[in-house]
């Protein structure tokens, strides 16, 4: 999907949760601006890898005791990676999902 589509999904869910909708918007922005420099610069191979981890998402789980504005940015987060999910099932690409698993599977 397109980055501002993932900002304002991003923004919708801490709105629609209550919570801080800014930080859940740049929590939402995350994966892309990780991934896609590491990829450009040649660090990772693909634009799917440290910040589209699924893995790496639930190691920051802990980060959400620590308030409002990291729970929105968590949830903001995981909001991209699920709209990545359904854009990869809907494009008849759902085994392109397994980046969720990096670095455990790496294609």
């Amino acid at each position: 999907m397109l980055f501002p589509t993932h900002v304002a999904a991003g923004y919708v869910v801490g709105y629609g949760r209550r919570l801080p909708p800014v930080p859940a918007a740049v929590g939402a922005a995350l994966p892309d601006l990780i991934d896609k420099p590491l990829a450009m610069c040649g660090v990772v191979g693909i634009y799917h890898s440290v910040g589209h981890s699924a893995l790496g998402l639930a190691a920051l789980l802990p980060v959400v005791l620590f308030g409002r504005v990291w729970l929105a940015a968590w949830l903001g987060w995981a909001s991209h990676l699920v709209l990545d999910v359904v854009h990869m099932v809907v494009n008849a690409r759902p085994g392109d999902a397994v980046f969720l698993l990096w670095p455990a599977i790496v294609r």
